[in-house]
């Protein structure tokens, strides 16, 4: 905070943080709506700006990385939702099988809440590995993998107890991760030509369990 900064007073402060994140917040949503339609590469600085009706001045302030910033701060927006939905659904679980259901239902629900971001995302930085973290910096990457954490420790432990084939849990859970991503982008893709959501969750379910249950 700089010595100017000190000597306001603090509902002045507050006022300012809450006007710079609600512009914030207009920008990253007209840069996902660009990002959408014409593919991340395809969206300049100059078109973010002029769609939330800021100045480019405005966007760099509150992006010092320009469309580069603008495109983690959406990234991060959706890890931070994953990480809250593991969260509250994974807290108390110890079944093995119940742990990767309520893992493929998070992922569900995030696609669900952001299919935007998910669709570019997708689309645009995964390449053909449909692996999230490949397209993720390092803190992001880092954090959505310790989502998947509780996974591998399930699929450890459900080997140890003879519930699944022995394998790499590893190997596993980015196994699953492929597959929620795969089955997600073809909804995300054709949402009136696939089943609903709860239905691909389930199928989902049978594919991946099937594979790794003895």
């Amino acid at each position: 905070m700089t010595a100017k900064a000190e000597t306001l007073p603090k509902q002045t402060l507050a006022r300012r943080e809450r006007r710079q994140a609600r512009r914030s917040g207009e920008i990253m949503e007209a840069a996902v709506e660009l990002f959408f339609r014409q593919g991340y590469h395809g969206v300049t600085v100059q078109e973010i700006a002029l769609a939330a009706e800021f100045g480019v001045g405005t966007l760099y302030r509150l992006f010092p990385g320009g469309k580069e910033d603008v495109y983690v701060a959406l990234q991060e927006k959706v890890i931070t939702a994953f990480e809250a939905n593991i969260s509250a659904n994974l807290k108390t679980v110890r079944d093995e099988h119940e742990i990767i259901r309520r893992y493929i239902r998070a992922a569900a629900d995030v696609y669900a809440k952001y299919p935007r971001e998910m669709a570019v995302y997708l689309r645009d930085h995964t390449a053909i590995s449909l692996d999230l973290e490949k397209g993720l910096d390092t803190d992001l990457a880092a954090r959505y993998q310790a989502c998947a954490a509780k996974v591998s420790q399930a699929i450890t432990s459900g080997i140890k107890k003879g519930l699944f084939r022995p394998m790499s849990p590893n190997a596993a859970v980015r196994i699953l991760r492929a597959v929620i991503n795969g089955f997600f982008l073809t909804w995300l893709e054709q949402p009136d030509q696939s089943p609903a959501i709860n239905d691909l969750v389930e199928l989902i379910e049978t594919v991946f369990l099937r594979g790794v249950e003895i």
